[in-house]
Order: C-alpha cells, then sequence, then structure tokens
C-alpha cells in the first residue's frame, strides 16, 4: 500500500476519501474504485471479505460504529460477510438495499445495467426497493440459490430459483460462467473485463442465449473466436473498437 497525493493507491486501484460521488450518506467514508480491465479483493474491519469487479466503487468506513454495517456499491461485488448477530450488514446499490447477518452473496449493480441482481450462495439476505417510485416497499427474503433482479425502469423486483448460484461468484477466481445467457449481456460485461468497446453492425441485436465458461486470463482474442463458434456472429478487432457482426455463410464448394 502506498500512500499517494490524491489518496492511497492499493495494487493499482485507487482508494481516496470519499467526497461527493452520489452515494456518500453524510459521513466520512473510503471509496475504492476499480478500474476496467482490473478486479480487486479487500478486508474490511469486521473480517467481511469483499471482492470487486471491473468498474466497480465500493465505500465504506474505517471503522463501523453503532448497530449496523453499511457500505455502498456501484458495479458488482461479492460478499463473504462476517456473522455479528447484532449487527446486522447492508449493502446499498442504487435503488435497492441488501440485509444480512452473515452469508454469501453477489450483488451486480452498475449503473449503466437495466437491472440490479442479487445471487445468494449461502444464508439469508433480505432486499428491499429504495427508489422513491418504487412499488414494493417491504423487504424480500431470499433463500440460498435464488436471484433476485431488481428491474429499474418498472421499479418492480422479481425472484428466480438460480440451479448454479456458484456461477455468480466464479469472476472472482477468474472464469465467467453463464447459461442461457444473452449474447449481447455477455458482451457487456466483456467489455468491464478486458477495457474494450464493442460497436454493433446497424440493425444487429444479439440477443441469442448461449452458455459457456470464459478464461478471464485469455486473450480477448482467444475470447471471441470461442463466442464466434457459440454464437451466430463474429467479431472483427480494430484499434478502438471491436466490430460484432453478423456470421458471414459461407457458400459450398462447388464440384
Amino acid at each position: 500500500m502506498v500512500l499517494q497525493k490524491e489518496g492511497i493507491q492499493v495494487n493499482n486501484d485507487s482508494l481516496i476519501r470519499m467526497k461527493d460521488a452520489g452515494i456518500d450518506p453524510g459521513g466520512r467514508l473510503n471509496e475504492l474504485i476499480v478500474p476496467y480491465g482490473k478486479r480487486s479483493q479487500m478486508v474490511l474491519e469486521d473480517g467481511t471479505k469483499v471482492w470487486l469487479n471491473a468498474g466497480s466503487r465500493l465505500a465504506f468506513p474505517t471503522k463501523f460504529e453503532g448497530i449496523s454495517r453499511v457500505v455502498y456499491l456501484e458495479g458488482e461485488a461479492y460478499f463473504e460477510v462476517a456473522h455479528l448477530e447484532k449487527h446486522p450488514f447492508f449493502v446499498n446499490a442504487n435503488n435497492i438495499e441488501v440485509r444480512v447477518l452473515g452469508t454469501r452473496f453477489n450483488v451486480s449493480a452498475y449503473a449503466s445495467d437495466l437491472f440490479i441482481e442479487t445471487v445468494l450462495l449461502e444464508g439469508e439476505v433480505a432486499i428491499r426497493e429504495t427508489s422513491p417510485v418504487a412499488f414494493l416497499k417491504k423487504e424480500v427474503l431470499l433463500k440460498p440459490d435464488q436471484r433476485a433482479v431488481y428491474d429499474k425502469e418498472r421499479n418492480t423486483t422479481l425472484v428466480l430459483d438460480e440451479s448454479n448460484s456458484d456461477y455468480s461468484a466464479d469472476w472472482t477466481k477468474g472464469w465467467f460462467t453463464f447459461s442461457q445467457q444473452r449474447l449481447v449481456d455477455v458482451l457487456n460485461k466483456l467489455q468491464r473485463f478486458y477495457d474494450v468497446k464493442f460497436e454493433y453492425d446497424p440493425g444487429l441485436i444479439p440477443n441469442e442465449l448461449i452458455t459457456g465458461k470464459l478464461d478471464l486470463k485469455d486473450s480477448i482474442g482467444d475470447v471471441l473466436a470461442f463466442l464466434s463458434d457459440l454464437s451466430k456472429v463474429e467479431f472483427k478487432i480494430n484499434a478502438d473498437t471491436i466490430l460484432v457482426k453478423k456470421k458471414t455463410q459461407k457458400l459450398p464448394m462447388k464440384k
């Protein structure tokens, strides 16, 4: 850990005193910012372990005071919360709040995404919508192997069974596992993982569902070659962007 003029530098991730990031509750917090193309992990002072995905930020106190332990998330994080029965742990992520005593769960709450997703791997959490226009004000309890999906546009929460909940945290181990997921959503995640930008041919909306597992240690070229085999699109890597276009149909050779 090296002190810098603008704050604290942790493994190329910026840890700074938080002033006005739009999620400051008014107290004095630290903020860990993980840029695109990077991932990081840390241990909070209560022993809670947090893994932060690319393009994420976490605001947290140096020391938890009072009854509640509260952190603020934008982006994606996997939590292993230290069990303190008398001190519930809260994750505030845009328009939802996750309340937990001690458990393992993943929250994806990127500002650019249409949905906020919470997947419970172990224990029990309660999801509460905090948007002023939210229809559902009561808490929704999640059991292990369930996913809560908050729709930002409709201000509604849907709870789904998740047969492979461990997939949601595979990114902490350097893997990206997906099952029957839209290709466009997979590419959105890869933009953050690899710090690249995808552009689509006019009229192309890659909504086909694909299933697979990507090694995030592979180059972006190798990953795209694998995705092209799985899907109906192909990729052209340019200097600043990656073009996504419909796969060219090869004509049969004439005899």
